[in-house]
């Protein structure tokens, strides 16, 4: 007696041909089975639903999640043919999506630029998700009121930085102004007409954190006759 597997359901797979309806070991995975009775025999041919292997991860500061429905999953986790996956990137406070990638090297990109989540509509073989993350840069600008009679410099630890220079978050800068000869600090602003002023008195120096886009400028004054006395 030959038995034979016809067309298998959408989303399911045959798993082969058994003596009992659960538990056992298979008679045949083929699609094909032939057997010699010597006796009455039942063979049932058992059928699954089809799961694939659903891989994700991240590489940078910040996480990803993926869920079925409202069901979270696990990177690893075997999903019904044919599930939707959404997979949702948080990033660290600093950071932001560079991309996101079919390899964990993340070298090959699923083109889906920096959305904040990844959606598989039909799951329909094995998938490997990976979101970058990179660190927020913001513009740094800065320079000398229009008046002159001075310099401003900045730096990023020991490297010299110029206006409108992109710079990490987090990151330290360290502004030094330096009057002419016959010159002082009149102040530090926030604006190139330096007229919003900067807690920052006439130091010398002025230190600050970036947590966004910066703008530092100093404005010089000629040192009063008196002073000199």
């Amino acid at each position: 007696t030959t038995l034979e597997v016809g067309d298998v359901a959408t989303g399911y797979q045959f798993d082969g041909w058994y003596a009992a309806k659960t538990g056992g070991t298979a008679l045949s995975t083929s699609t094909t089975y032939t057997y010699y009775p010597t006796a009455a025999t039942t063979v049932y041919a058992r059928f699954s639903t089809k799961q694939h292997t659903v891989l994700f991860g991240k590489q940078g500061n910040g996480t990803i999640t993926a869920k079925v429905g409202s069901t979270s999953i696990s990177s690893g986790d075997k999903v019904n043919d044919g599930s939707e996956v959404v997979f949702t990137a948080t990033p660290s406070t600093g950071y932001e999506i560079e991309g996101w990638y079919s390899n964990a090297d993340c070298t090959t990109s699923l083109n889906n630029e920096t959305n904040d989540t990844y959606t598989i509509e039909s799951l329909t073989a094995e998938a490997t998700v990976y979101v970058k993350f990179k660190q927020n840069q913001h513009t740094v600008l800065f320079g000398v009121h229009s008046s002159g009679h001075g310099s401003l410099t900045a730096k990023v630890g020991n490297t010299s930085i110029s206006s409108d220079n992109r710079v990490n978050y987090g990151s330290t800068i360290v502004f030094t102004a330096t009057p002419s000869t016959g010159y002082q600090i009149e102040g530090w602003y926030s604006n190139s007409t330096c007229t919003t002023p900067i807690d920052n008195g006439t130091n010398n120096t002025y230190t600050v954190t970036i947590t966004g886009g910066t703008n530092v400028y100093v404005k010089f004054e000629a040192i009063p006759a008196n002073s000199h006395n």
